[in-house]
């Protein structure tokens, strides 16, 4: 209640016509909350990025997204798939509009020496496999640490990278000791996210090993393989969530089935050893990718739906 004061509050204070929430609870609902118990007025646009809603499936919280899906003017799930569930779930006349998480594009190039940054990085010189990602269930990740052992059967001189931590860290560590794999395998804990661009820049292959968790929870999108698309670096990801919109199979990256170490094993051997789909997969994901979630494209698209919700309303900014 404090927050919906508090909102109630500031609209006041600084004429606020239109009110853009992200994630559909607690932020929106609080909004929309605002809304209909005191400014009718007022529009309300939610951003929706999946766990609001793969991840509360059960009661209290299906009651309350579905207000507030039918209280916003605009609903904005960052993928297709993800509105697909909000209307199949929520409601089916949900005021849909898609708009995917953006990034600076300008900030994740290609390397014009992969080598050299394997090198300085990793002291390493061979094939590099990345994860950038939280170590939680619906990550996948314990599938990918299953796959290693194969994949280094094939091709021995390839590491793993593992960039991030979670409350999965040291069971995924204990497993790769139980393999016998840690000379494969580089655990960095968290990366500051400034220098996320040199990790991706020098991985020949990322993984992106997502599932649907036990509870529902999946990827509402997938940014980090955008990111690493926008590298230049060839991507391999499950066709779960919001994945399929950012990897088109076979010309950006190879989708594969979730929870499938075999797939992982058999997608990453293919793209060690064909460089030159490695290399057209790079370039095609680059293009792919900032032509459709730089921050200038994902801008431009809010700034449209905010000038189409306030129409005559909307002011000039002084």
């Amino acid at each position: 209640l404090s927050q919906i004061v508090h909102l109630h509050r500031m609209v006041r204070q600084c004429r606020i016509d239109l009110v853009h929430a992200h994630w559909l609870f607690p932020q929106g609902f609080l909004a929309c909350l605002y809304k209909h118990w005191f400014n009718p007025s007022i529009r309300v646009i939610c951003s929706v990025h999946g766990g609001d809603v793969y991840g509360l499936r059960t009661e209290p919280f299906v009651g309350m997204n579905r207000f507030t899906v039918k209280t916003a003017d605009r609903v904005v799930p960052v993928s297709s798939s993800l509105g697909e569930s909000i209307r199949n779930d929520l409601w089916r006349r949900a005021p849909l509009t898609t708009i995917s998480m953006g990034f600076d594009a300008a900030r994740f190039l290609p390397s014009d020496s992969r080598t050299g940054l394997k090198k300085r990085l990793f002291g390493h010189q061979g094939p590099v496999v990345l994860f950038v990602g939280r170590l939680v269930e619906k990550k996948g990740v314990s599938y990918l640490i299953e796959a290693v052992p194969e994949v280094i059967a094939e091709a021995p001189d390839t590491l793993f990278v593992l960039v991030g931590g979670g409350h999965l860290e040291h069971m995924i560590r204990d497993r790769v000791r139980r393999l016998g794999i840690e000379r494969h395998v580089r655990m960095t804990g968290f990366v500051d996210h400034s220098r996320l661009s040199d990790y991706y820049a020098a991985a020949d292959v990322f993984v992106g090993p997502s599932i649907v968790a036990a509870g529902g929870d999946t990827e509402g999108f997938g940014l980090t393989l955008a990111e690493a698309a926008a590298s230049g670096c060839a991507v391999v990801a499950t066709n779960v969530g919001g994945i399929r919109d950012v990897v088109i199979h076979g010309k950006t990256g190879l989708l594969i089935p979730e929870k499938d170490s075999p797939a992982i094993r058999d997608a990453v051997l293919h793209l060690i050893r064909h460089p030159e789909v490695r290399s057209e997969m790079g370039l095609q994901g680059r293009k792919y990718v900032t032509e459709r979630f730089d921050w200038e494209v994902i801008g431009k698209r809010f700034r449209g739906v905010y000038l189409e919700i306030l129409g005559a309303n909307a002011r000039q900014p002084r």
